[in-house]
């Protein structure tokens, strides 16, 4: 029932948000997937290419972009 009411919650309040941060959101996620997937790659394989680098590097780009135009609309 707790975790009912809290993803109610979290709804509402999504749905109340105002487009720009909830399209900021959805951005900070796959950025924060696309930092996160070659770590993960890393561990599960012990493998670690070069590429990789240049992926954290572009997402880490664009998610400072994105919290900086969030905090500047806010």
């Amino acid at each position: 029932m707790l975790i009912n009411n809290l993803l109610d919650t979290i709804l509402i309040k999504l749905i109340e948000m105002p487009d720009y941060i909830f399209n900021s959101l959805i951005i900070l996620f796959f950025c924060l997937v696309g930092i996160l997937f070659p770590w993960l790659n890393d561990v599960v394989y012990g493998t670690y290419k070069r590429s990789y680098k240049v992926e954290r590097f572009t997402f880490l780009i664009i998610l400072i972009i994105t919290l900086f135009y969030i905090l500047y609309e806010c």
